[in-house]
């Protein structure tokens, strides 16, 4: 009984790696199209709307929950 548990605990792990590899590279995919995307924003419109986007958004939140 303990031989056939032992073997299952394996394919489980191998199964949990496999799991653990996928995210792993749907994540760094993710994050490159992200920053791909977020440099030609920039490029485009520039960095004032999205510093004054941020201060609003930073204001509205620190009066909000304080």
């Amino acid at each position: 009984m303990e031989r056939g548990f032992a073997i299952f605990a394996q394919e489980k792990k191998i199964n949990l790696d496999c799991i653990y590899l996928n995210n792993f590279i749907s994540a760094f995919i993710f994050a490159l199209i992200s920053i791909r995307f977020f440099l030609k924003l920039i490029n485009k419109i520039k960095l004032v709307p999205f510093a004054i986007y941020r201060i609003v958004l930073a204001a509205i939140i620190y009066f909000f929950f304080l």
